[in-house]
């Protein structure tokens, strides 16, 4: 079940490249902080001077650390790691105290699954193939980002209608409205005209 929620406290283990990396960003939206464990020391980090402000690297591997203290206060675990015996560690520690986990393409490890993000200003889109082929979930979402794109415009005067409407007003007539806006061709027009401040005060 698809759910926008923030997180505390995540730990991402592997965060340093690939699809840890990637992973990085993502959660980055989602969590107050980040803890981020290297597979590897010293380490070198994918696009280093673009790291969000609340992701805070680890200096040490899993390895050379404690596993509990690492995991201590977390609300989310991520691992990437190449090891599988590390990532069944991994997996048994957050099980013990009830903590989720998301071992990256090893699906029988996993309690939740990360979805590939079509993230714009008036909308968020989620594509998963439940931990089967992240690489797929990964080119449909390329797919949809040109699609979203070409919809903020028109995104925007409905969500404005949305705003503007008053809090009097019932669920269905809310609705009616609304279907009524996003179906109209004049605001249609508007939107691919490029006139914006005029399609929201239609809407």
């Amino acid at each position: 079940m698809p759910l926008n929620v923030r997180l505390r406290r995540v730990v991402l283990f592997g965060a340093e490249r690939g699809e840890g990396r990637e992973k990085l960003d993502k959660l980055a939206r989602f969590a107050d902080e980040i803890l981020a464990v290297p597979e590897t020391v010293p380490y070198s980090v994918e696009g280093e001077d673009e790291l969000p402000e609340n992701v805070r690297f680890h200096p040490r591997t899993v390895e050379d650390s404690d596993l509990s203290d690492l995991l201590a206060d977390a609300s989310f675990v991520v691992s990437d790691l190449t090891s599988r015996d590390w990532n069944e560690r991994i997996v048994a520690e957050c099980r013990k105290s009830g903590r989720l986990v998301n071992i990256i393409d090893e699906k029988d490890l996993c309690d939740v699954y990360l979805m590939a993000l079509v993230d714009r200003p008036t909308m968020t889109l989620a594509v998963s193939t439940g931990g089967r082929c992240a690489f797929f979930a990964k080119e449909i979402r390329k797919e949809l980002e040109h699609w979203a794109e070409s919809r903020d415009a028109l995104a925007e005067a409905i969500l404005e209608a949305r705003e503007a409407l008053p809090g009097s007003s019932g669920r269905d007539d809310r609705i009616r409205r609304l279907r009524a806006a996003y179906n109209d061709a004049e605001l249609r027009r508007l939107v691919a005209s490029g006139c914006l401040n005029e399609a929201c005060t239609r809407a």
